[in-house]
């Protein structure tokens, strides 16, 4: 019984680290939990401690992407995949030796940061959506953060932010008009 209530009490003490979205004007325990309320917190762990753990397990990995952008803009430009060169060509037999296809995450931190400014969109979308993966063809359409992923983050980023009315069916839209270039086919030949 002593641990039981020691684990509760090291659980409520734990404020998410960061700050996650909540859907407009929910007003919940959990969304004030995300928020970084303690009180919220340690209601919810008195609740729901499943979702309580849920909720910092996700600000826990939004801290970490956060931290990982912050250590790669210092870094420059480039990170260190293992995966080759930076302008990766699926083409190219001889780029990517060590890697495997991966999923690539559609909603990557860039975008859903721009989501979450979005007057419309914001709380809509979380970042590594489960419901916006797609899988690479091979080893050599996707290996890391690579420069034509980053463009294509910064160009869905940027319709985002130019399109400060859009719905979600219209954002969805676009997205898939995106992964349904030839460029982009070649990689996710299922496009999105």
């Amino acid at each position: 019984m002593h641990a039981r209530l020691l684990a509760l009490a090291l659980l409520v003490s734990q404020v998410p680290p960061v700050v996650l979205p909540c859907v407009t004007s929910d007003t919940t325990v959990v969304c004030y939990c995300k928020q970084g309320v303690a009180q919220a917190c340690a209601t919810l762990a008195a609740q729901d401690e499943e979702t309580l753990k849920g909720i910092l397990r996700a600000a826990a990995m939004v801290k970490a992407a956060k931290e990982a952008n912050k250590a790669q803009e210092k870094a420059g430009d480039s990170v260190d995949t293992g995966c080759g060169g930076d302008g990766q060509d699926p083409k190219d037999e001889d780029d990517q030796k060590k890697c495997t296809g991966q999923w690539h995450h559609i909603i990557s931190m860039t975008v859903w940061k721009a989501l979450e400014l979005h007057r419309v969109l914001k709380g809509h979308y979380t970042y590594r959506d489960s419901h916006f993966v797609t899988q690479a063809k091979d080893l050599k359409a996707h290996c890391g953060y690579q420069k034509w992923h980053k463009q294509v983050d910064e160009e869905i980023a940027k319709w985002i932010a130019r399109h400060g009315e859009a719905t979600m069916q219209q954002f969805e839209v676009y997205l898939r008009e995106v992964y349904s270039r030839p460029a982009l086919l070649e990689r996710f030949p299922n496009g999105f």
